[in-house]
């Protein structure tokens, strides 16, 4: 890393030039009481810069009125009674938000939205090079009822702009939405606004090349270019077919022109979607570390698992290191059982650049009454690698023969370097001559099949 830090000045010296300006944000709320709205406009901004001490700002409700929302979270560093935000561990983003309560004489559709500053100067995609001119805008829009009708809008667990790119990487980004309500979730990529349903001035779509999963918010993105640009994500929940809630992360992200790499993560179960039964008790363990190794690495895993449920699911990691582990364990309860799916997103990222490259792996859980699929959490057939990292030797569980199975272990690069038997599940195998790195054990089972199952070694 010490070989990039004079490729680095520049990209702080820019960084420092956020200070003033929102750097990305959505509005959400919830329906409180008939015709009552609880709207709160989270703003991610460079720590120290003008919105640290930026107590309050305007909000406009859609019917006419505007009021004044009222930051609510964190601590009250400066004595004032009012909290300055929380500032997310590992990086110099703090995220703030801000409150307000409103109550509307009818109900009806209302779009919620602040325009709290300008946008940075030097944005490539938006009004180049005069994006300052441009307002930075989020907004959501309210269904009102005028009863006690579960209503709240999808809340978004991976935060915005705390991840960086490089130039010669594809950029991912999940909101990782979760709705209290139960509604089904869609993603779309839309054109920033700057005020309400109007779209930024000369927006130019053909520096990013972008694609994002309707269904898993997973965006990736291919940029032409190093520098600063601006992307919109709609988030729009369904209730029984019929559109219910909308609302749009706004979010800038920096590319670099270094060469970097994104942590490795490797995960004991990596199907994309299991069918999960009450009373099952789901266990995921995650291990992480740097390209190249020796950055530190913050590992995390969020969703709408670990709020919003008596019994909620627990993800257990140590602090930044260079190589680190994890564990998520979900009990999953008669509450839990509902149509639409839980996702979780597991991340690593790399702290040794000012934001850090990540890499995101999103899993989704259908709590089911009855089995319909063969991928279910507990089918004994899904072979896993433990311990996970490991230091002397591993063992392969979940394997059905009870003969000897052939195995393969190969580097990052594809390079075989151990080769052997095991005789059963549970037999343990020497890696204790491996340096410390990432590998992949591939069991090569006697029908043909091949499973590769990553690991790290520490």
């Amino acid at each position: 890393m010490k070989s990039i830090v004079l490729a680095l000045i520049g990209v702080c010296s820019a960084l420092s030039l956020y200070a003033t300006h929102g750097l990305g944000g959505e509005m959400t709320f919830r329906q409180i009481a008939p015709n009552t709205v609880e709207a709160s406009a989270h703003i991610y901004y460079k720590d120290g810069g003008a919105f640290t001490w930026r107590d309050s700002i305007s909000i406009s409700f859609g019917d006419g009125n505007v009021g004044y929302a009222v930051r609510y979270n964190g601590i009250d560093e400066n004595g004032n009674g009012i909290p300055e935000g929380e500032l997310i561990p590992g990086t110099d983003v703090r995220h703030s938000i801000y409150r307000a309560i409103h109550v509307y004489e009818n109900t009806g559709e209302y779009v919620l939205s602040t325009s709290p500053v300008n946008r940075l100067d030097g944005i490539y995609n938006i009004n180049f090079p005069n994006s300052g001119q441009v307002r930075f805008h989020i907004q959501a829009t309210v269904r009102l009822t005028n009863d006690n009708t579960p209503n709240h809008s999808p809340l978004l667990f991976e935060p915005a702009v705390v991840d960086m790119g490089g130039a010669d990487e594809i950029f991912r980004h999940t909101p990782n939405a979760f709705d209290p309500d139960g509604d089904s979730i869609v993603y779309r990529l839309i054109v920033p606004l700057h005020n309400v349903n109007n779209q930024v001035p000369n927006y130019d779509e053909t520096l990013l090349e972008t694609n994002i999963d309707l269904v898993t918010g997973m965006l990736e993105v291919e940029p032409s270019r190093s520098g600063i640009f601006v992307l919109a994500v709609e988030v729009v929940t369904y209730r029984n077919g019929v559109v219910q809630d909308n609302l749009v992360r706004d979010m800038m992200i920096v590319i670099n022109d270094f060469e970097l790499k994104p942590p490795i993560l490797s995960l004991s179960n990596v199907l994309p979607e299991q069918e999960v039964l009450v009373g099952d008790t789901v266990v995921i363990n995650a291990a992480a570390l740097s390209q190249p190794y020796g950055d530190p690495i913050h590992l995390t895993c969020t969703g709408g698992l670990f709020e919003y449920f008596g019994n909620p699911a627990t993800f257990d990691s140590l602090s930044a290191a260079d190589l680190v582990d994890g564990t998520f364990e979900w009990i999953v309860e008669p509450e839990d059982l509902r149509e639409a799916p839980y996702q979780i997103v597991f991340k690593a990222r790399d702290d040794g650049s000012p934001y850090g490259l990540s890499t995101l792996i999103p899993i989704r859980f259908r709590v089911v009454e009855e089995l319909t699929s063969a991928e279910d959490f507990q089918n004994e057939d899904h072979l896993r690698l433990f311990p996970n990292p490991a230091t002397e030797s591993l063992q392969i569980s979940g394997l059905e023969h009870t003969g000897p199975v052939n195995y393969e272990i190969r580097s990052a690069s594809g390079q075989l370097l151990q080769s052997g038997t095991v005789q059963q599940s549970g037999s343990p195998l020497n890696v204790s001559s491996l340096p410390k790195g990432w590998y992949v054990l591939t069991v090569l089972l006697p029908d043909g099949q091949q499973r590769p199952l990553p690991f790290i070694k520490q």
